[in-house]
């Protein structure tokens, strides 16, 4: 079993920190609202070509939210080294989105990029789901 991923929540109101998978709900201190803080571990960066749109994620994070290629479709891609994978937009991003806040009941920030050429249209396929397309 994969370790589990705590990310940082925030008080609005006095600035208290707590490291929880989950939300850990109103301040110990205050009593306000926490929310999840955006650092690494709970953002995301999407990057756009003219056409289409990936979320960038790791093959670590992937697993750790019990995410298989199998699970993905090969409209998804792998850079050379296999560090990264580009989950398209339409489906297999969704596949994390909904793993993230299944694990921290939030959804995941993001950060968006526009690439015009993208070098994503030329990394290898990654999924092995079988397209419905």
């Amino acid at each position: 079993m994969a370790t589990a991923i705590l990310l940082p929540f925030v008080c609005q109101t006095c600035g208290r920190e707590d490291h929880r998978q989950v939300n850990p709900g109103p301040c110990d201190d205050c009593g306000a609202p926490m929310k999840m803080a955006q650092v690494d571990a709970s953002t995301r960066h999407l990057i756009a070509d003219p056409g289409h749109g990936w979320a960038i994620v790791t093959p670590a994070r992937l697993a750790s939210y019990g995410i298989s290629e199998s699970m993905i479709s090969p409209y998804s891609y792998q850079d050379r080294d296999g560090g990264q994978i580009a989950l398209e937009e339409d489906c297999d991003a969704g596949v994390f989105i909904e793993a993230f806040k299944r694990v921290h009941e939030e959804y995941p920030h993001f950060t968006s990029e526009h690439q015009d050429p993208c070098p994503i249209r030329s990394w290898a396929s990654y999924g092995k789901k079988p397209s419905s397309w």
